[in-house]
């Protein structure tokens, strides 16, 4: 958040706050003791980190590069021979033990649709 924003911000909550005390209105008063209290802490964290500076990464010129074991790598030769998905055929499984379904016409309303259609 800009300086700014962030000063006007509290000078507005310290005017309502006083406007507040001085009609002896709490209902606007209270509220602005929250927002001047936290635009002070920002205030004063702006102060304290104003010339903080992140620390620069050092870079150590003696590291080696990491490699890969060939344990943990793709073999990309044999991932581009694997069929295409169009190649393979699925073969439908049955089981013996379950009979098939039975046709029953009544509860389908596209199925009476189409008997009438054919009377």
């Amino acid at each position: 958040m800009p300086f700014s924003l962030s000063l006007f911000l509290t000078l507005s909550a310290i005017t309502w706050l006083f406007y507040g005390l001085a009609i002896k209105d709490f209902y606007v008063a209270l509220p602005n003791i929250l927002g001047a209290f936290l635009g002070a802490v920002q205030m004063i964290l702006y102060v304290i980190f104003k010339y903080y500076k992140t620390p620069s990464v050092v870079v150590d010129e003696t590291e080696k590069p990491k490699t890969v074991s060939a344990d943990h790598s793709i073999n990309m030769v044999k991932l581009s021979s694997t069929p295409a998905s169009g190649e393979l055929t699925v073969q439908p499984q049955t089981n013996p033990d379950v009979s098939p379904p039975v046709q029953t016409y009544g509860g389908d309303l596209e199925d009476q649709m189409d008997k009438k259609m054919s009377n």
